[in-house]
């Protein structure tokens, strides 16, 4: 439903068991999106798969069960357009599903990003910035690997925005990969970060 519609779809299978799912992904007309096939590998490898068998000039990542704003991609890509010292452009974001709110970042540089994730994982990335970090670490599969994939380019020196308008829909379900970093688990992810 984007309104900006020079853009190609690339749908990554990361080796999904479920039937339903499998069967869904068959009847995708391949004239709207290309389906990739991969084994479980975990999310940042998925990306990564999708970047590599992707030809556009930007990336954006969008999981399965959430939604980008119409006006997202025309926005992301006008930003970037109109500066070309700008490596990523964020937005803000409003939370449905089992929960409601809405998150308003404001910075996405140092030292806030080495706090806390400023940057949604839906972000808009130039190709050439994703590449000079080498994408994804794929060893971060429980989670924050797009976090640590935001503080690699701001380390390097690439340059980040945040649009400030709602223009990104984040599905909060009980089983939710966010919900499952809490306590020990978020303890030794933030220390991998650290690292």
């Amino acid at each position: 439903a984007q309104t900006f519609r020079d853009f190609e779809i690339r749908v990554v299978d990361d080796g999904s068991t479920d039937p339903a799912t499998r069967a869904r992904l068959e009847r995708i007309d391949p004239a709207r999106a290309r389906v990739l096939r991969t084994g479980n590998r975990g999310l940042p490898a998925a990306r990564n798969h999708g970047a590599r068998h992707s030809t556009g000039e930007y990336l954006c990542c969008l999981d399965a069960d959430d939604r980008l704003h119409p006006e997202w991609l025309a926005k992301a890509v006008a930003a970037l357009d109109r500066d070309a010292g700008l490596a990523f452009v964020s937005h803000w974001l409003h939370a449905f599903g089992d929960e409601e709110w809405d998150w308003k970042p404001t910075d996405c540089g140092f030292p806030a990003l080495l706090d806390v994730n400023t940057v949604n994982g839906a972000a808009l990335v130039r190709r050439a910035a994703w590449e000079a970090v080498g994408g994804q670490v794929e060893t971060l599969r429980e989670g924050c690997e797009d976090w640590d994939f935001w503080i690699s380019l701001v380390e390097r020196g690439f340059r980040g925005a945040i649009l400030p308008e709602i223009l990104f829909f984040y599905r909060r379900r009980a089983d939710s990969m966010s919900r499952a970093m809490v306590g020990e688990r978020h303890r030794q992810l933030y220390h991998q970060l650290i690292e």
